[in-house]
């Protein structure tokens, strides 16, 4: 008796051994796995928390491009817009200084003062006197696009009265105006230039 009851306590034993070593074997195994399942979130976190970080600086990067081109975009608008206006101010002041180089000149008027007799008139040359407009070339005293004192304005002026004639045109920030009021038999003219609004000469011609 006292030997089967040994035996059944030895195997009893071994099997309760057998059993703490099979449940540390597991726990140890889930301690193991939980470990690496947390170092696996833990580099998931960190690639996806890298991802966010080159995502935003990927962003950052396209909002920098996005905003130089666009204001590369103004800037060429603007430049566009300067060039235009250039052209047109150019375009303007090329088809008011026309060249009448090869025209024939109809009348001639010059100035009977101090400075024609020094050899420097007041001369206005006329290619086409017509009810409506004058074709004209005049001496004008005032340059000022140059340090120079006199400069050749050449066009064609409208007129809005009888007898007188305008012709408008811009230099640089200068609003400039010629007046050319005739008498009766358009054998003297009066001529008026203006600077922005302001009267700055008149003076006689005679043909």
């Amino acid at each position: 008796m006292k030997k089967k009851k040994s035996l059944k306590i030895s195997s009893s034993t071994i099997f309760l051994l057998l059993a703490i070593i099979v449940i540390i074997a597991m726990a140890y195994y889930i301690y193991i796995e939980k470990t690496n399942n947390n170092k696996k979130i833990a580099n998931l976190e960190v690639n996806v928390t890298n991802m966010q970080n080159t995502n935003d600086e990927l962003q950052e990067k396209i909002d920098s491009k996005s905003n130089t081109i666009n204001s590369e975009k103004v800037s060429n608008l603007e430049n566009v817009t300067n060039n235009s206006e250039n052209v047109d101010n150019n375009k303007t002041s090329s088809s008011n200084n026309t060249s009448y180089q090869n025209r024939s000149v109809q009348y001639e008027f010059t100035s009977a003062d101090q400075a024609a007799a020094e050899g420097y008139p007041k001369i206005l040359k006329i290619f086409e006197l017509t009810e409506n407009e004058l074709e004209f070339e005049y001496n004008s005293a005032f340059d000022f696009s140059k340090s120079t004192l006199d400069r050749q304005v050449s066009g064609t002026a409208k007129t809005n009265a009888e007898q007188i004639y305008e012709f408008e045109e811009t230099v640089d920030s200068h609003q400039y105006k010629l007046i050319f009021e005739f008498n009766k038999s358009k054998d003297t003219v009066k001529v008026y230039e203006y600077d922005n609004g302001n009267e700055i000469s008149s003076i006689n011609l005679f043909r």
